[in-house]
């Protein structure tokens, strides 16, 4: 790690850093590091394995240059360092902590949060499996064979959570009660046992949780006597401390936070949510179609970027510097639109107060779309975007023949198994009569992509829309502004990455409405080309719905910000440009 980057995060993570300065200090920094946040997992698993376990390896290891007379965790030290795959010092003549002495508070025990006020739940395990099953979240962890199985589920009251009796009836002995603070109430009870999916037998136990105005109701099943001795362990270890009311600025943040919260709830709906005929009545209104049927016909969809060509933007550019920073925000208008109903400046998480769990899952989500989990990612990404996309599928359609196209189709794949050099018996084993059978069976399915992107190339080509490059310029952009919001990218990454887009932005087109027609149609040969279909089915109504959605707000007379907003021009000599 650069020794700058190494201590930011030391600054970050560690405030008294700046008064380290002798041996004692940094012991009992990586004694803190050790106690309150290493997992104890090789650095490989995660980002914030490795840098715990760094920040870790180094303060004892700057503890042990400076003097090799304290006392040591040797045992820690050198399991750190196997788990950061990193050669250690000599630690032989050091002096060692006593066996009494406990380190790793996280050391097979997993921190995790529940709603707004139950904070890192303490959890004995290295990792939790998660489901959520008809609106209760339920954890599995690794740590015993069968593991640890936790239900929760959070209620919220308007006031003050209220105690649920019927919670315990049928339980066996008696209710115990449990003191988390002033600011909660905690009980729980053995209920019997019960089998698991597997026929084993399982200790089950209720518990219930009440701080401010939730109320936690948590399932625990045990294998055995001795993992069952973990609840008082984990109900000991709530403190029930009522979040901290921001008065400044309070409202602002919330409806950000809630509507960062509506942009999850939206992604894991997955569309359908709307009604269809309402959506399909909206879409043929808009166009002046009085076609009957149940979903979209390809001459529809056609008509509908036609119609959104019709939308009025501003004819003249700027070419100021100053405003190429907003004019690329303002490209990712649909999406920001979409899922906030605003364009919203560059911001970072860090800024506000939010629930880490809503977080954490949208990441995920970002993940399971883009691959994405660093800076590295999304560089690569948005490079990706910008010199390939859909665009370049859209493209190699476009300009050729279908029989061209198959004919590169044919070279691409031949040429890719000749550099292979497999032998014949290679390709017998798997069914295949020779390379050339093997070549025939790949091309037949490539033809059969080629020819249902071909199909769409011919409807549309009649438009006046020369690409689909706003389709992916436009992504692009809003993931540059929703990278940034996880810190993932610097400020000053994002900025580059936003000035870099304006300009290639604005040598392809030349006001928003061109930009319009191009997202349009990029975003409809996107979902065409991936449903393999030729039937324009009820998701791509959905669709289409939602990009009228955005397109009647961004192009709204008083306020639309693709309505009142300039082009950015990068060529000074376009009479058109203002200053």
């Amino acid at each position: 790690m650069q020794q700058n980057g190494f201590e930011s995060m030391r600054n970050r993570f560690f405030i008294f850093n700046h008064f380290i300065k002798t041996a004692d200090d940094r012991m009992r920094a990586a004694l803190y590091f050790l106690q309150c946040y290493s997992m104890f997992q090789p650095s490989e698993r995660s980002e914030q394995d490795k840098m715990y376990n760094e920040i870790s390896i180094t303060y004892l290891e700057e503890a042990l240059k400076s003097d090799s007379t304290l006392h040591f965790p040797k045992e820690e030290y050198l399991e750190l360092c196997q788990l950061d795959r990193k050669a250690p010092l000599d630690v032989s003549q050091t002096k060692v902590f006593g066996k009494d002495i406990f380190i790793g508070y996280h050391r097979h025990i997993i921190c995790y949060s529940f709603g707004n006020n139950l904070k890192d739940f303490p959890i004995f395990g290295d990792y939790l499996i998660e489901e959520i099953v008809e609106g209760e979240k339920i954890l599995f962890t690794n740590c015993y064979d069968p593991g640890v199985g936790i239900i929760v589920k959070i209620e919220y009251n308007e006031k003050n959570a209220v105690h649920n009796p019927a919670w315990f009836e049928n339980c066996f002995g008696e209710i115990k009660s449990i003191d988390i603070g002033p600011n909660g109430v905690c009980r729980y009870a053995f209920m019997g046992m019960v089998l698991d999916r597997a026929g084993q037998k399982m200790f089950y136990y209720h518990a219930e949780v009440l701080i401010g105005n939730e109320r936690y109701t948590f399932e625990f099943y045990y294998a055995d006597r001795v993992q069952a001795q973990q609840i008082n362990f984990m109900l000991g270890n709530i403190k029930a401390v009522l979040p901290k009311v921001e008065v400044v600025n309070e409202e602002v943040k919330s409806n950000f936070i809630h509507n960062i919260f509506k942009k999850f709830k939206k992604i894991s709906d997955k569309l359908g949510i709307r009604k269809k005929d309402l959506s399909l009545n909206k879409i043929r209104k808009f166009i002046g179609s009085n076609e009957k049927s149940e979903t979209l016909t390809i001459n529809e969809l056609y008509n509908f970027i036609e119609a959104v060509s019709k939308f009025n933007s501003q004819q003249i550019s700027r070419i100021d510097e100053g405003y190429k920073q907003y004019f690329g925000l303002l490209l990712s208008g649909v999406l920001s639109v979409i899922n906030f109903g605003k364009l919203e400046p560059l911001q970072s998480s860090s800024d506000y107060e939010y629930d880490e769990d809503i977080i954490k899952k949208m990441k995920h989500s970002l993940y399971e779309s883009w691959e994405i989990y660093d800076t590295k990612s999304v560089f690569e990404t948005i490079s990706w975007l910008l010199n390939e996309g859909h665009s370049k599928k859209y493209e190699s359609l476009k300009y050729t023949t279908l029989d061209e196209a198959i004919q590169e189709k044919y070279k691409k794949i031949k040429k890719d198994i000749e550099t292979e050099n497999y032998s014949d018996d290679v390709y017998t084993t798997h069914g295949f009569r020779d390379k050339e059978h093997y070549i025939e069976t790949l091309l037949k399915d490539e033809i059969k992509e080629l020819q249902h992107n071909w199909d769409f190339i011919l409807a549309f080509r009649g438009l006046n829309v020369k690409n689909i490059r706003a389709w992916d310029i436009g992504r692009a952009a809003y993931l540059v502004w929703e990278c940034y919001f996880f810190d993932y990218l610097k400020k000053f990454e994002a900025e580059q990455l936003i000035d870099t887009l304006a300009e290639v932005t604005a040598k392809e087109f030349s006001n928003f409405t061109e930009f319009a027609c191009s997202y349009a149609l990029g975003r409809i040969f996107w979902y065409f080309s991936i449903s393999k279909k030729n039937n324009i089915n009820k998701e791509m109504t959905e669709i289409v719905y939602e990009l009228l959605e955005a397109f009647e707000i961004l192009f709204s007379s008083n306020d639309g910000l693709w309505a009142v907003n300039q082009w950015w021009n990068i060529d000074e000599s376009n009479n058109k440009t203002c200053r």
